[in-house]
């Protein structure tokens, strides 16, 4: 019988990309952390990294939206 496929979460996913990117340890430690193969964690960098730009395209389409009350938008 085959393994199930495991799914993770978008925070997850960030986790283990930040831990790359910010805390500079290398792929294949995180990858072997999680019990994945490295190409999981590169096509996840790569893909948040194409996608960053969208972050702030959103914010400004926010405020365009809402310019008279920022106070009422919360990033956290």
């Amino acid at each position: 019988m085959g393994r199930t496929r495991r799914k993770f979460s978008s925070a997850e996913k960030l986790k283990m990309v930040m831990a790359v990117i910010q805390d500079g340890k290398a792929v294949s430690d995180v990858a072997q952390e999680n019990n994945l193969h490295p190409n999981m964690i590169l096509n996840w960098k790569k893909e948040s990294l194409e996608n960053a730009a969208m972050i702030f395209v959103m914010y400004s389409l926010t405020m365009e939206l809402l310019p008279s009350n920022p106070s009422l938008i919360s990033f956290s």
